[in-house]
């Protein structure tokens, strides 16, 4: 046989093995980008970057809950029981909104959600600066082709060549349970809640860096400083209309309800009145710009008494679930709807608790 024959044949061989592959792939499809399962129970992975493209192209839901981690322990059922409709949770831990965009953009051109229920984080509202997104936007083009390379990995090619369903590849069954981490724990962080004393004794990486500025704490007055320079505060409003208000405005069928999580009091007592005047300028900027939009509302918390308590937080920003369900009761009965009206009233009860917020306690618990 010749050199010529035989590098032939070897790429051909190359060519029939990378065809089969593909198929398998295509077949086996874990993440749904291309059809339900074959073979297989359905399940989700709860990596929703890449895992909504399967959610929202082949499941037929009418409400969305899209937030970070502080909208993940909202339970679709509990929602639907409440509000009615057919609801789905695909919030992604620590996603700005310029993140949330790829997926926002993507939903709003491929279906009608009536109602899309929206975390407004403070990493978004404070200097905010455009995330990658490389790594997963590509699946939410308009070329199907290019969406198989996320299965190009040692995990997926394994799990396809065993067509495993074991929930490292495919997830799991529920797609209802597939966020809530205050209900499914499996790293510990629920061992946290309770009380200041649970954080001294699990102290770790959620906790430290608000440990170490307790421990150094010099207790001077709080004071809101407005360090927020024109400059600041214009980039500031283009990220918001860039990736929030423009979709907003684009879509007045679908109707946003913005949620404005309640960070502890010890978080913003800790971060300082710079932090607290650039988060206020940005919220005071989305209730101006939506004030006319009557799809769109906005929902605050900061004036219940729940963010004083730290036994409802197991680090100084992530609260239990019994906030997620205080969220589903406002939007039911229309309260807590932050407003131009009731703005400035707003501000000034969370800004006062803040500064008569005593760490006095903490400090003490840390020193015995």
């Amino acid at each position: 046989m010749s050199h010529r024959v035989f590098a032939a044949l070897v790429f051909v061989q190359m060519i029939v093995c990378a065809a089969a592959l593909l198929c398998l792939l295509y077949v086996y499809d874990p993440l749904q980008l291309y059809h339900k399962p074959y073979f297989r129970d359905i399940a989700f992975t709860d990596d929703t970057r890449v895992q909504n493209k399967g959610i929202i192209t082949h499941y037929d839901f009418s409400h969305y809950i899209l937030g970070s981690c502080m909208l993940q322990n909202n339970l679709a059922s509990e929602v639907e029981q409440n509000l009615g409709g057919k609801w789905v949770n695909i919030s992604m831990a620590g996603s700005s909104f310029d993140t949330r965009a790829v997926i926002l953009r993507y939903l709003l051109e491929h279906k009608q959600p009536k109602h899309i229920v929206y975390s407004l984080d403070d990493f978004s509202l404070i200097s905010p600066s455009p995330s990658k997104t490389d790594s997963f936007d590509y699946l939410y083009d308009e070329n199907p082709y290019n969406d198989i390379k996320i299965y190009m990995n040692n995990k997926f090619l394994l799990c396809a060549l065993s067509f495993s369903s074991a929930k490292i590849c495919t997830g799991v069954k529920d797609l209802n349970m597939l966020l809530p981490w205050a209900l499914v724990d499996e790293s510990g962080v629920t061992d946290l809640f309770g009380g200041f004393d649970n954080w001294i004794a699990h102290e770790n990486d959620r906790v430290q860096s608000m440990m170490e500025s307790l421990r150094s704490f010099d207790f001077a007055p709080f004071v809101k400083i407005d360090n927020t320079s024109s400059t600041d505060a214009k980039e500031t409003r283009i990220y918001l209309q860039v990736y929030l208000l423009s979709f907003i405005k684009d879509h007045p069928d679908t109707h946003f309800s913005l949620i404005i999580p309640p960070y502890s009091l010890l978080h913003w007592r800790i971060h300082g009145g710079d932090k607290l005047a650039k988060w206020q300028e940005s919220i005071t900027y989305l209730v101006q710009a939506t004030e006319h939009l009557p799809n769109v509302s906005i929902y605050g918390f900061d004036d219940l008494p729940y963010s004083a308590q730290i036994a409802n937080y197991m680090d100084p920003e992530h609260y239990n679930i019994d906030m997620n369900r205080i969220f589903i009761q406002a939007l039911r009965n229309s309260t807590h709807i932050i407003n131009q009206a009731n703005l400035s009233a707003y501000l000034q009860t969370m800004e006062s608790k803040i500064a008569h917020y005593d760490v006095t306690p903490f400090v003490t618990m840390l020193k015995q």
